[in-house]
């Protein structure tokens, strides 16, 4: 019997990313023409965020000491940047729900910021 094959992280966050950037290309394609298609994009690209920032924690945790300390540090800057980005996505998923639930400019706006 063989041992299983162990895949690097480092492999495993990359395949991921890359089907993430193809899944964010179609999600940023999306229409969004009225207030309801708007909240399901923005929700979509949130939700992709998400993951990457996910991802990006995975090779955070799984990087090796040996890993030059500027490699490190863009790991760290992406995951914050991909947290930013889920937030702002889903602030604004939450301004065009509401907008689409027949929320005034200024009520949804107040409804982005307790998201």
């Amino acid at each position: 019997m063989s041992a299983p094959t162990v895949i690097p992280a480092s492999v495993l966050v990359d395949r991921a990313l890359t089907r993430l950037w193809r899944a964010k290309t179609a999600a940023f394609r999306m229409p969004y023409d009225t207030p309801a298609q708007s909240a399901a994009r923005a929700r979509t690209i949130a939700e992709l965020f998400g993951r990457e920032r996910r991802w990006w924690e995975v090779l955070t945790r799984h990087s090796s000491s040996e890993v030059a300390w500027p490699y490190r540090q863009a790991v760290i800057e992406a995951t914050a940047k991909a947290r930013g980005d889920a937030i702002f996505w889903n602030e604004t998923a939450a301004f065009w729900t509401a907008r689409a639930n027949g929320a005034t400019a200024d009520e949804a706006d107040a409804a982005r910021w307790s998201a």
